[in-house]
């Protein structure tokens, strides 16, 4: 299993694409509503 920082690291990459993911798909639905 890995260390903590690994899995600390898998988080935060996590988090990441998730927050872009749902900017990209919240503009998305901006610009369909407009």
């Amino acid at each position: 299993f890995g260390s903590a920082v690994h899995v600390g690291a898998a988080v935060w990459e996590y988090e990441r694409i998730r927050s872009h993911a749902y900017k990209v798909m919240n503009r998305y639905h901006l610009w369909r509503t407009n």
